[in-house]
């Protein structure tokens, strides 16, 4: 029996599990084919259609869109040939075009004018379009950031990466093309900008595209790959190349129509268009209120397989799709009422798309139940990839407005299709589409693509709204609409949308206000428009609109951390009726003042509510313990409203009697509490009356304490609101004494009309009374701080007892110490919120935030007999605009009716590649590899000279020596009647001024190289910053000794070759100086010491001279003479190569083996990593044998023990090297050292260890920056010609040496690792090497037996109208041709031409954004003045050009440090005005304006003597201000 009890248990058991596994199986095959909502679109097409009126207005009206080839695609007169057969013409010079392809909003999506002028057209369009989507589907697209949004685009078309390619100058093309033109880009890019993670593809199948995308989105969608999919396609036609390719296969109408299913079809036109859709699963878009357009029941997607021709379409697969994409939707072939169809307008095409249509439905339909066809291509033409979203579009459209629109073009059906014995009605015009017993109507759209890829969508009616049970009804009283944007020109457009929108809506102001809250994204730049009216509404919209300059009130970024502070203010606040508005209107702020007023009673004999509600006449307002309780009922009030909308407290701060709102409103008493405490504290106050007075001052609390030394007992401070805000209370006979003195001094003093003391000393008569009453008070901790401004300090809510509230009475008010130790933590940015019926603290709150330089705004509640209602919610309209991150749900908890808001306000600006391609087939004369490289090789050739010096009496500093050479000199210049100064360099420089500086401290003779900083590099740095900061130009005269080797010198000081490149860099970032190294032998001989006191006068373009006896000489760089080889790689021998696991150095291990090297040893600090090491391991296969070694190149024992296992090393390779840039000045200790010491030392090291072996090869690779002093590089430059210099030792002492200066080396080079420098190079004529030149280079540079070769692709006169500095140099002279002698410069400009400062400002600043715009390619317009420099895209070598062509424009000497000094367009045009010496020149006389005293005197005693205490300290403020 129990045996059969457990058989039935388990038998039920089993059905259980199994009727649960059906359910789910049912559930899962539902949501397989769960209907996907069509929730957003947005769309370009041609005929200007910028949006869904747009489109429908075309289709029921029949209109034609296609138009002549634009002048912004080609010349459609020079491609143009009627006969078809013409090789290279086109027989068509119409298409359909879409407006403004070149244009776009760069900022907005937060992409450079460089990168765009290379982005494909599509791609902008598609941000726009898909933006617009979202905005159209009410979807923010702030949240969907991180989402799972999923982004599908069809796009075939190449045209613009063609345009560039083929461009006549391939420097044109940047590193953007790749992305910018790719069509994996297309939606890589929508992705990337919105912040999107789900998939993300781009699709191409031709014409069946964005179908195709569809079909792929809605199983995504399906599959819960993402909850929302982005569907699009774009086409756009910047080329003919495919119209040509077309024209040739006959494939274009030559009347240039579609002339779809009509007899005289012959072909298309081939049109453009962009368009996106925003789909969702039905559920969530129900779930989340969206507004349906359509749904889409099912999608199928096929292939024609081998067909009659590969272009030809089949008939057979058309119709097992249309079969395929019905059975998806669940539907039978009766379902069907329209298809929206290909319909290209080809002879054959229709014919055979009618077929494929009837081979699905024909068995199914009738004559009198038909299904009705049409095609958009015959308004359009044929958009291509983008063609099946119109289509989709259309469908969505004629179930929106119950029509199928017509078939344009139509005359006579197509013969070759009996329409009269088919199922099929073409709609040769607008036919009727309306429910039928109130079922669903379905459509379908088909397109397919020219290489057989078919795809099919069926789409139905939206569902009827679902209203939600929790929808909340919209209040009418108040209207508050939120409106931003990314630019201030945006935000004043879209306030004039929105005007011309609400006009003419039939939507309510409410449904509106709260659509723009809550389904619209909330960007940087911020406005708020509250009223109780639409007209009202309206006439702000278009005000704001129609300002010439807008404030931009953003004072945080959106993942600033906000520290929201709530102020309650003290009395003066008060005014009658104070808060009747809000507690007629704001239930939350009545249903707090109503509970105040219950538990005040029990203290107090009035009702709060009645007083509140009484006359000017009435009000007991002016009696002290009827006032103070109620302003702390208000106060608290207005915190619960704040509150409740969203916006909560960290930090409470009262003033006086503010502190009991603060602290029952932060958690720390209770309200029976703060009653208690404020009824007594008032009450006790009021036995006072008569006895004191307060006023305010301007003096500071140092100035305050010092004056009321002679007061004690009599007078004290009592508040402390800001710096210059003061106010004193006491006896009143002592006040009238302190402000009679005040009154003679000049300084302000102002009584308040009040006849109580309060916090001063005259409190103590009450405060034990008050401390006693108090003792019942049960305070208690929170999570709110509580500032305390009567202890000027954070206090636990544990603190806040009787006795605190004695001294919170007693102690003066340290309100501004408060609030700055608020502001002084490490928040992001605070916002402070005025708990008051009047703003009286709110200009003491700025001043503190100002004092502190804080991120910060300001608001108050509301103002004193303004609307109360309008000024609460403007006072969230200005937390709004500062970018407070603000939740709209607290003011509309729902959306009302759905509105389609106007889209975005685009400031679209030109980005284009406009070179023209040159569409002959020439082919370019190209030079051979070895001509290019040869042309490419520069080296430093050195000559005697014979100079001749002007001497001048001049002021010479003398920088000593160790060895005191510097006496000979001083000796020989005092001789020459020179005013000489001596410095050791710990000496102070302080109020030394010079004409002419000789730096002496590089000066070493006890070995060749013994690395350390001083050799003059520290003592040359601190002297440059000593010159700036006193705005000084001496010309510098840098001694060495052995830093250049010529004629016969054997040895060499590498301390000093350093100096070389860091005085090269010095001429470029300082051109205001005038640099000059004199070299003298190494052994420093007494002779060439004499001759330095002449050679300091030599002409400027000499940089650089070498002193070797009684001769002279100069160096210049100039073409290297044909370079041969002579040497080998040798099999038996082994190679070290530092550096050899990535870069030049990897590169350089590649170049050993094709050159049959069989042993190397890698050096390197960390090792191979994996790509690497997997590399060498296959050449070890090869017999290969590469030994990777970890080993640091500064440490000369480890690289001892590599070389004496080194199987005979045959040589060396250094390719060791780092950057860390900065301007010279700036460069640290440690950026010298780090940078030097991986170059420099460990070169040396390699020298140490290996000058006793017969090596074939040490070659270090050095750089070009050493030659030319890039800017920014000192330290680089300085290892740089380190290397130089120990190579010609190395040749001098007969041992093996090349040193490398490389120019810029694409892809793998150290400046490649910098963003974006190759390209800047480039603009200033430096082109990048190319890797796949590499290997020549090394074989014409590392086989040679020269020393020293630069490898530089350079165009010398383009460089030099970016540096200038090179043509006064005479090392360039050879290399670019140097300027005539010039007369005195003239700025092009007559700064005497303007009559004020103003102008002369306005007009520099103007020639700043110019050069700003010319070298970055921003919009001037866009260029704000107190913007950054470097956030406007400003790099070095742009700083380099401004400079430039400032210092041309006005003829200034200036270094490219200045533009980092200055780093805004109003910086930099004040140092340009202050060099100019304009302010002296416009500047008025003061007594020329000078007004007389007694004009200027009122009497104001009237408008002051019914102030409150507050309101006379923002008169006070406001007049320091």
């Amino acid at each position: 029996m129990e045996d059969i009890q457990s058989y039935k248990q388990q038998l039920l058991e089993t059905q259980q599990l199994l009727a649960n596994t059906i359910k789910e199986l049912e559930v899962e095959k539902a949501a397989k084919s769960e209907p996907i909502a069509i929730i957003g679109m947005a769309m370009r097409l041609p005929g200007k259609i910028k949006n869904a009126n747009d489109f429908w207005n075309v289709l029921i009206n029949g209109i034609d869109c296609i138009e002549e080839v634009p002048a912004n695609r080609w010349d459609k007169d020079a491609l143009y040939d009627a006969d078809p057969n013409a090789p290279g013409k086109l027989y068509i010079k119409e298409g359909g075009f879409i407006e403004d392809i070149e244009y776009l909003d760069g900022p907005f999506f937060n992409i450079s004018p460089i990168e765009l002028e290379s982005t494909d057209p599509q791609q902008r369009i598609l941000l726009e379009v898909a933006h617009e989507s979202f905005e159209n589907a009410g979807i923010d697209v702030n949240s969907l950031i991180g989402s799972d949004t999923g982004v599908f685009i069809g796009i075939d078309n190449v045209d613009y990466e063609s345009r560039q390619l083929r461009s006549k100058d391939y420097k044109l093309i940047n590193g953007y093309c790749y992305t910018s033109t790719g069509p994996t880009g297309a939606s890589g890019r929508i992705s990337y900008t919105m912040g999107l993670r789900g998939p993300c593809m781009t699709i191409d199948t031709a014409c069946s595209s964005a179908l195709t995308c569809t079909h792929q989105a809605i199983h995504a969608l399906r599959n819960r790959d993402c909850k929302i999919a982005l569907v699009g396609g774009a086409s756009i036609i910047t080329e003919p190349d495919q119209s040509l390719s077309f024209c040739r296969l006959g494939a274009q109408s030559p009347e240039a129509r579609c002339k779809s299913f009509d007899d005289d079809a012959n072909g298309y036109i081939r049109s453009e268009g962009v368009c996106t859709m925003v789909l969702k699963r039905l559920s969530d878009a129900q779930k989340d209120c969206d507004n349906i357009l359509a749904i889409i029941k099912g999608s199928a997607i096929n292939q024609d397989g081998k067909s009659k021709r590969f272009t030809a379409p089949s008939t057979v697969a058309q119709g097992l799709m249309h079969t395929a994409a019905v059975k998806n939707a669940q539907l039978q072939p009766s379902d069907i009422d329209y298809i929206e169809t290909h319909g290209t307008g080809t002879k054959v095409g229709d014919p055979a798309e009618v077929r494929g249509i009837l081979f699905a439905y024909e068995k199914y339909r009738t004559k009198e139940n038909p299904i009705i066809i049409s095609s958009n291509k015959s308004n359009f033409g044929h958009m291509e990839c983008n063609s099946g979203m119109a289509s989709v579009f259309k469908i969505i459209l004629a179930l929106q407005h119950n029509t199928i629109p017509k078939v344009v073009h139509l005359k006579k059906p197509n013969t070759l299709i009996d329409w009269e014995n088919i199922p099929i009605v073409l709609a040769k015009d607008n036919i009727p589409w309306n429910k039928k017993n109130n079922r669903p109507r379905y459509a379908g759209a088909s397109s397919f693509g020219a290489t057989g890829s078919n795809a099919h969508v069926i789409i139905s009616d939206a569902p009827e709204k679902i209203i939600a049970l929790d929808k909340v009804e919209l209040r009418k009283d108040i209207f508050v609409l939120p409106i931003s944007a990314k630019s201030e020109q945006a935000l004043k457009d879209n306030a004039k949308n929105y005007a011309k929108f609400i006009q003419s809506s039939n939507h309510t102001l409410e449904d509106i206000c709260a659509m723009a809250a809550l389904r619209r994204a909330h960007f940087n730049i911020r406005a708020t428009f509250v009223s109780t009216t639409k007209e009202d509404i309206i006439e702000q919209l278009n005000d704001f609109a129609s300002l010439d300059e807008i404030e931009n009130k953003q004072r945080f970024q959106p993942t600033d951390k906000i520290k929201t502070v709530f102020v309650f203010p003290g009395q003066g606040a008060q005014w009658v009726s104070m808060g009747k508005n809000l507690y007629e209107n704001e239930i939350v702020f009545k249903s707090a003042l109503d509970e105040c007023n219950h538990v005040f009673k029990n203290y107090v004999n009035y009702d709060i509510v009645e007083e509140i509600n009484k006359s000017e006449t009435t009000s007991r307002l002016h009696e002290i313990d009827v006032v103070q309780p109620i302003i702390v009922a208000v106060e608290i009030a207005l915190a619960n409203l704040w509150m409740s909308k969203g916006v909560f407290p960290d930090v409470v701060i009262g003033h006086s009697l503010g502190e009991v709102a603060a602290a029952y409103v932060a958690g720390n008493i209770s309200l029976d509490d703060a009653a208690r405490i404020i009824c007594t504290r008032s009450q006790l106050m009021k036995q006072l009356s008569g006895k004191g007075e307060m006023g305010v001052t301007d003096l500071t609390v140092v100035e305050a304490n010092e004056r009321l030394k002679n007061y004690e007992n009599r007078l004290s401070i009592a508040v402390m609101n800001s710096t210059n805000s003061t106010v004193i209370a006491g006896e009143p006979a002592a006040l009238d004494e302190l402000f009679a003195s005040l009154e003679n001094e000049g300084r302000f003093n102002r009584k308040v009309k009040v006849d109580v003391a309060s916090h001063s000393y005259q409190m103590d008569a009450i405060k034990e009374d008050l401390r006693t009453s108090l003792q019942s008070v049960q305070p208690q901790n929170s999570n709110v701080q509580f500032y305390s401004t009567a202890k000027n300090q954070l206090l636990n809510g544990e603190q806040l007892d009787a006795n605190y509230w004695t001294d919170n009475l007693r102690n003066p008010v340290q309100f501004m110490q408060a609030t700055q130790a608020t502001i002084s933590d490490n928040e992001s940015g605070y916002a402070f919120i005025e708990m008051s019926p009047h703003p009286v603290l709110l200009h003491a709150i700025n001043q503190n935030i100002e004092e502190r330089k804080a991120t910060a705004v300001a608001v108050t509640s509301f103002q004193r007999d303004k609307n109360e209602l309008i000024e609460f919610y403007k006072n969230i309209g200005e937390l709004y605009s500062a970018g407070y991150s603000f939740d709209w749900k607290a003011v509309y908890p729902n959306i009302g009716e759905f509105v389609e808001l106007p889209n975005y306000a685009w400031q679209k600006e030109r980005y284009w590649f406009d070179t023209k391609p040159d569409w002959s087939l020439m082919i370019a004369k190209q030079t051979t590899t070895e001509n290019k490289i040869q042309h490419n090789l520069y080296q430093i050739d050195w000559k005697e000279i014979q100079l001749n010096t002007n001497y001048s009496n001049k002021n010479v500093l003398i920088i000593k020596d160790t060895y005191n050479h510097y006496i000979e000199i001083e000796n020989v210049l005092k001789q020459k009647g020179c005013n000489v100064t001596t410095l050791d360099l710990n000496e102070d420089f302080n109020n030394i001024k010079t004409d002419i500086v000789i730096h002496l401290r590089s000066f070493y003779k006890e070995s060749p190289f013994s690395f350390y900083l001083e050799c003059g590099i520290l003592s040359l740095q601190k002297l440059i910053k000593y010159f700036n900061e006193t705005n000084q130009h001496p010309k510098i005269c840098v001694v060495t000794n052995g830093s250049f080797l010529v004629e016969n010198d054997k040895q060499a000081n590498l301390n000093a070759s350093m100096i070389t490149g860091v005085l090269r860099t010095l001429e470029n970032e300082h051109e205001e100086i005038n640099f000059l190294q004199i070299d003298v032998s190494n052994t420093i001989e007494s002779e060439e010491i004499n001759q330095i006191a002449d050679i300091i006068f030599a002409d400027s373009k000499y940089k650089e001279i070498a002193l070797r006896s009684t001769k002279i000489y100069t160096n210049t760089i100039q073409q290297s003479k044909n370079i041969s080889s002579s040497k080998s790689i040798q099999t038996d021998k082994t190679y070290l190569v530092v550096g050899g696991t990535n870069g030049l150095g990897l590169e350089t291990v590649k170049w050993l083996i094709e050159k049959n090297a069989n042993q190397i040893i890698v050096v390197s600090r960390s090792g191979a990593k994996t790509e690497t090491q997997t590399l060498f391991n296959e050449y070890a296969k090869n017999g290969i044998v590469i030994q990777d070694i970890k080993a640091d190149v500064t440490d000369k024992d480890a690289l001892k023990s590599i070389i004496e296992n080194a199987h005979n090393l045959g040589g060396i390779f250094y390719a060791a090297g780092i950057l860390d840039d900065g301007s010279f000045e700036n460069l640290s200790e440690v950026q010298f050292e780090n940078v030097i010491h991986t170059k420099a030392t460990g070169a040396w090291n390699l020298h140490e260890l290996t000058k006793q072996h017969a090596l074939d090869f040490f070659v270090m690779y050095s750089s070009a920056a050493g030659i030319v002093g890039s800017a920014g590089q000192a330290n680089y430059n300085a290892a740089n010609t380190f290397l130089d210099t120990l190579a010609h030792y190395r040749k001098a002492n007969q041992l093996t040496a090349t040193s490398v200066d490389f120019g810029t080396i694409a892809a793998i080079g150290l400046a490649s690792r910098q963003e974006n420098r190759g390209d800047r190079l480039a603009e200033q004529g430096v082109t990048a090497i190319q890797p796949k030149d590499l290997f020549a280079y090394f074989d014409a540079l590392f086989l040679s037996n020269e020393t020293q070769t630069v490898a530089l692709d350079i165009n010398f006169k383009k460089w030099s109208t970016f540096n200038q500095a090179i043509l006064k140099n005479n090392f360039y002279s050879k290399v670019v041709e140097q300027p005539k002698e010039e007369t005195t410069a003239k700025p092009s400009v007559n700064i005497d031409s303007f009559t004020n400062l103003d102008a002369a400002l306005k007009h520099i600043k103007a020639q700043i954004k110019q050069y700003i715009s010319a070298s970055t390619k921003l919009n001037v317009a866009k260029i704000k003045e107190d913007e950054t420099f470097k956030s406007l895209g400003v790099d070095s070598l742009h700083a380099l050009q401004l400079k430039n062509k400032i210092q041309e424009e006005f003829k200034l000497q200036l270094n490219v440090s200045v533009v980092w000094q200055y780093p805004t367009v109003n910086k930099f045009a004040d140092f340009i005005a202050k060099e100019l010496k304009l302010e002296e020149k416009f500047t008025v006389k003061k007594e020329e304006l000078a007004v007389p005293v007694d004009s200027l005197k009122t009497d104001i005693e009237s408008e002051v003597k019914s102030l409150s205490l507050e309101e006379l300290m923002k008169e006070l403020n406001s007049k320091l201000d």
